[in-house]
């Protein structure tokens, strides 16, 4: 299809218009089109014409989708419980299962790169974090902090438990 190999993102709103033909085959092309525009078009616009694809009764097109969401790699977060499901179907084509896994891989893997560029900061100080230290609170209390946050944090939550454990009845701020 000329508009996917013209490199102009300008053609996706055609191209997703064309993911809605009643054709098979011009679905498959379209998915395949905007999958060669990854990189230059909306990944968002794109990754949204795309997902619906995956449900598609023809197993030419679901291929060709899956192949085009791996190449947006994290903007095509939303579509991995639907390439996950496709990996795994006992019912699906065995090259769409096996193209649905190498997807999921990929978009893991950018994602996980990604997380690793993010910069964390500490919730309640704002000073950088390391990576340790964010994965470190973020698994005890599911938000970022320093070290030194952590364990006053921590002490916090350990000194109520324990007064809460000692009193079994605390006085909340409204007074009751």
């Amino acid at each position: 299809m000329e508009l996917g190999n013209s490199g102009d993102p300008a053609a996706l709103p055609e191209l997703v218009e064309l993911t809605r033909s009643p054709a098979a085959n011009v679905r498959r092309l379209a998915a395949s089109a905007i999958g060669k525009l990854a990189g230059l078009a909306d990944a968002k616009g794109a990754v949204a014409a795309l997902q619906p694809l995956l449900q598609d009764s023809h197993p030419q097109v679901r291929q060709y989708a899956v192949k085009a969401l791996k190449a947006y790699g994290t903007a095509a977060r939303c579509a991995l419980s639907d390439l996950r499901d496709i990996a795994i179907s006992p019912v699906e084509k065995e090259y769409n299962q096996r193209d649905a896994k190498l997807a999921v891989e990929t978009i893991e893997e950018a994602l996980r790169i990604e997380e690793k560029q993010a910069i964390h900061c500490c919730q309640r100080c704002g000073v950088k974090l390391e990576p340790d230290e964010y994965v470190r609170s973020h698994k005890a209390f599911q938000r970022p902090f320093c070290n030194y946050c952590f364990d006053e944090v921590f002490l916090e939550r350990r000194n109520f438990e324990t007064k809460v454990e000692l009193q079994k009845n605390i006085r909340a701020k409204d007074g009751t």
